[in-house]
């Protein structure tokens, strides 16, 4: 679909992304909220349960 009617760079389209993965970003409250709610099906994942 992206060869059809994207416009961007794939680079440009993923770039806020991996930035954010790379540098991470600032949890409010509610998002740790609902992480914590989800906590126990992260740790199942190995590479979740390093984060």
């Amino acid at each position: 679909m992206h060869g059809a009617h994207g416009g961007l760079p794939w680079s440009a389209l993923a770039k806020p992304a991996i930035d954010l993965a790379r540098d991470g970003f600032l949890a409010t409250h509610a998002y740790r909220h609902y992480a914590g709610l989800s906590l126990d099906k992260l740790q199942v994942d190995p590479i979740s349960r390093i984060v």
